[in-house]
C-alpha cells in the first residue's frame, strides 16, 4: 500500500486544480465554456469520424450519428413533460448517446 502524506496530497490537488483552471481559461479564449461546447465543436469538426465501435456491429457510430441519437433522446425526454425521467439501457452506443444528452442538458439549461 502506498502512503501519501496529507501535505503531498494537498500539494498535488492544488497543482491539478491550477492546471484545470488554466486549461478552462485557454478553452474560454476559444469560446468553449463547458463540456457541451467541447462536444458540439467535436461534432462540427469530426462529424463523420468514428467515435464508438459497438461490439456486435460492423460499422462504427460517427460523432454525428451519436449526436443525432442524443438529440432524439432529448426530444423524447422534453416531450414527456416530466420533471424526472428514469431510463434503463444496456451498455451500448445508445447508452452513450444518453450520457451525451445528459451532459448537454446540464450545461445548456
Amino acid at each position: 500500500m502506498i502512503k501519501i502524506s496529507e501535505h503531498t496530497l494537498v500539494e498535488q490537488y492544488n497543482k491539478y486544480a491550477s492546471y484545470e483552471s488554466k486549461r478552462w481559461q485557454d478553452l474560454a479564449a476559444q469560446n468553449v465554456n463547458s463540456w457541451a461546447d467541447v462536444w458540439e465543436q467535436s461534432v462540427a469538426h469530426l462529424s463523420h469520424r468514428p467515435i464508438v465501435h459497438e461490439v456486435g456491429f460492423i460499422s462504427p457510430w460517427s460523432y454525428q450519428e451519436l449526436d443525432r441519437a442524443a438529440d432524439k433522446i432529448a426530444e423524447w425526454a422534453i416531450s414527456s413533460n416530466q420533471k424526472y425521467i428514469g431510463v434503463h439501457q444496456n451498455n451500448s452506443a445508445v447508452f452513450l448517446a444518453k450520457q451525451v444528452h445528459k451532459i448537454n442538458y446540464l450545461f445548456l439549461t
